[in-house]
């Protein structure tokens, strides 16, 4: 396998892979796609894919841009697409204090324009995840379940009542249980990464504590716990079934069905390439993982089945160090866009 680079363009602000393109923001706030501008003036740094064909540009002085195939604006903030007929949104948020934001949560109509029934009225929750009937929201501390036709709390579920905290973290070991990221869906239940290394499933109907991931036995590391080597970088592969994750040169899997985790450590793989995955938010495709190594400014494809690196491409070393880092990595198996910190989107496609 093999990526070519074809195209390298400056003062780009954010990307985003839409229809097998990219949407692209520049310095000047201008947001176009396919070169055809779509807005001005529009904060290009909040753009946010809601489904495949369907993404939204988030402004904090003009609410919300909506995009399939012409512009929509709305007042509302769209979050996690949408399920069956079912539109749910956050009002554009009023800011209380320093820090501190209040909206309303609602179900839409499908123009996005017209009134919105509200579900949960200035709350400080951010909505998280929903099917028909239950509406989920969150925060750092504790995760609730609403009825989506009565605004009824179905549950609520506090991290403070987890019990046995492993205190485990590199850094700051003496913290309480805190969200680092909602994961996804999978198997009716929601998954959560949490700091000391952990992951925990709830019951997305009943809100119970089904896994709490931890601890991996024969998992050895000079520099880590025997756990998860970072929570957050893990993601949800609906297609497959389980959760992915990788960082640094740790692959892992979970069985949502009963919680099971399998780590690979990849050193031997990669060490010798002189890369690594140093980002969360990697490119997860049925294929391949496509990553973004910092130590070495590279961006890879680590093959799914072998666990082998397939392709990677080195950045130029331009002298200033961190300013050549990768800020961003989107794309597909087709074409990936990759941003540096210089503000320099390069577009790569498969041969």
């Amino acid at each position: 396998m093999k990526f070519n680079l074809i195209s390298k363009q400056g003062n780009i602000k954010n990307i985003l892979s839409f229809k097998n393109s990219f949407v692209l923001s520049d310095l000047n706030d201008v947001v176009y796609f396919n070169k055809e501008i779509l807005c001005k003036n529009v904060d290009g740094s909040s753009l946010y894919k809601i489904q495949h064909n369907l993404f939204q540009i988030f402004d904090n002085e003009s609410g919300c841009y909506y995009f399939d195939s012409s512009i929509v604006k709305s007042d509302f903030f769209l979050k996690k697409g949408f399920h069956n007929s079912i539109y749910l949104a956050e009002s554009v948020p009023l800011r209380i204090s320093r820090g501190h934001y209040k909206k309303d949560i609602l179900k839409l109509n499908s123009d996005f324009q017209t009134s919105a029934d509200v579900i949960l009225k200035g709350t400080e929750y951010n909505l998280i995840t929903y099917s028909d009937d239950i509406l989920i929201v969150g925060n750092h501390q504790v995760v609730l379940s609403y009825n989506v036709s009565t605004s009824a709390l179905n549950w609520q579920f506090d991290l403070s009542s987890i019990a046995n905290n492993p205190h485990n973290d590199i850094y700051n070991k003496a913290a309480a249980w805190e969200v680092k990221k909602f994961i996804g869906v999978l198997e009716d239940k929601l998954w959560i990464a949490l700091n000391h290394h952990t992951i925990i499933a709830l019951d997305v109907k009943t809100g119970q504590l089904m896994h709490r991931i931890d601890r991996i036995a024969n998992f050895k590391c000079d520099w880590l716990p025997s756990a998860i080597p970072l929570p957050e970088a893990t993601a949800v592969d609906e297609k497959n079934k389980k959760l992915v994750g990788f960082m640094w040169e740790f692959y892992w899997e979970i069985d949502p069905r009963n919680g099971a985790i399998t780590l690979l450590d990849l050193t031997n793989e990669l060490v010798p390439q002189k890369i690594r995955n140093d980002r969360v938010d990697f490119v997860l495709t049925d294929s391949h993982i496509y990553f973004a190594s910092n130590s070495d400014i590279k961006v890879g494809a680590l093959n799914r089945n072998t666990k082998q690196v397939d392709w990677f491409h080195a950045f130029e070393d331009n002298g200033i160090g961190y300013q050549s880092r990768i800020k961003k990595i989107d794309g597909n198996d087709d074409k990936l866009g990759v941003l540096t910190n210089e503000k320099v989107l390069y577009i790569f496609e498969k041969e």
